[in-house]
């Protein structure tokens, strides 16, 4: 009962160990702008900037949205974060659009800032007219966006109708990659068309400021639901599991028995509540009645499972390959010596193995009495009981 309650624990750790867990984004952001005012949701309003609901006869009518009126000195709404250093992959997505206005009106525009605690980051733009300019982005210097622009390499349908006249809000997602690849896409661009523009730069690369800009725009300008998430950290690449009976066939443990104080019932009863799968121990083991036997581990195996192996087994018989080799190469060489020594010393050729022949009888009768003579090593080449039972021996 206890082994298997060992075995299973062990076997729970495993597959706990082996689970894979879901990597979720991190959200950093999660404003919408009807669940409370500025102060509640943590932005700072710099400015003109109000909370709005636009009549509900309007179509797609995006609800209470942060407005900044049209025709007013600059301002900005600004929501700072814990500093992320080199994202693996940040997104920011956010609603925008205008209040009211014809849907073409290259002078109406949003834009925003990504930046680093020092003011250094990007800003964007979304214009609301077709051209090349329609979308762009730039660099930002001690909070100061940079007049030099960098604009999409193609045309970009980014007007838009307002919000007054049933146009509802544009989708819009920005993107950094872990190589400082950028994007800038809405599925909404070139008329449900959708677009992309990418760019790369790794001019900044920290970020802890998100600042949507109130500019003196002939229209209101909207925004609404703004999310970054933060992806998770890389993963190593999966590794394929084994079975959990594979790592419980690979517990074992290495013993001496039953010479150390340690008779076999004992390391069976041990081997059982541990849940041991295998057992190496040496040959060398004494025991009461001699030497320890094959039969010693057999016994084990059958009381518990647990396979078995011989210690120093390695050692041993390389010496007898040794021992053999030797005895391969000196035996003809002694045969062919003795042989041509007969020979020189005029004994007939066809006599010349008869000296041979009684000299390696002789050896292997050496052999045999040797055989006989083998001996388990004498007690006093042994730990005294005492001592192996870790007790002091006087």
């Amino acid at each position: 009962m206890e082994t298997a309650s060992t075995a299973g624990l062990v076997a729970l750790i495993v597959v706990i160990s082996i689970t894979p867990t879901p990597c979720l984004a991190q959200t950093i952001i999660d404003s919408d702008f009807s669940r409370g005012d500025f102060a509640a949701l943590g932005w700072k309003a710099k400015g003109d900037w109000d909370l709005f609901r636009y009549p509900k006869e309007a179509a797609n009518n995006p609800g209470v949205v942060a407005r900044f009126p049209a025709r007013k000195p600059n301002g900005s709404l600004t929501k700072t974060f814990a500093e992320i250093r080199n994202p693996r992959k940040l997104t920011l997505s956010l609603d925008y659009g205008w209040g009211w206005g014809d849907t073409v009106q290259g002078a109406d525009s949003v834009s925003w800032m990504l930046l680093d605690a020092g003011g250094n980051g990007y800003v964007f733009e979304v214009h609301r007219c077709k051209a090349r300019w329609a979308v762009q982005w730039g660099r930002v210097a001690n909070n100061i966006p940079s007049k030099d622009r960098t604009w999409a390499s193609e045309e970009i349908d980014a007007s838009h109708p307002s919000v007054r006249n049933g146009g509802g809000l544009s989708r819009l997602a920005i993107t950094r990659e872990g190589d400082a690849v950028w994007s800038i896409g809405s599925k909404d661009w070139n008329k449900g068309a959708g677009a992309t523009v990418k760019f790369i730069d790794a001019t900044t690369n920290s970020f802890s400021r998100l600042v949507l800009l109130g500019t003196e725009n002939f229209d209101e300008q909207v925004f609404s639901k703004i999310v970054l998430e933060l992806a998770p950290a890389a993963q190593a690449a999966p590794t394929t599991a084994i079975p959990v009976t594979d790592f419980l066939n690979s517990i074992g443990v290495v013993s001496t028995f039953p010479d150390r104080g340690q008779p076999l019932p004992k390391t069976i009863q041990m081997v059982k509540y541990v849940g041991f799968r295998w057992v190496r121990g040496g040959i060398e083991g004494l025991t009461a009645q001699g030497p320890t036997t094959l039969q010693t581990y057999l016994d084990l195996h059958e009381q518990t499972g647990a396979r078995f192996s011989w210690g120093l087994v390695g050692a041993i018989h390389g010496r007898l390959l040794t021992a053999w080799s030797a005895a391969g190469v000196a035996g003809p060489v002694l045969v062919n010596y003795i042989r041509e020594f007969q020979i020189e010393h005029g004994v007939a050729k066809a006599e010349a193995y008869t000296m041979t022949m009684c000299i390696m009888a002789a050896l292997l009768l050496v052999g045999l009495v040797c055989n006989f003579r083998v001996r388990a090593v004498g007690g006093d080449g042994f730990e005294p009981p005492s001592r192996s039972n870790g007790k002091s021996a006087h």
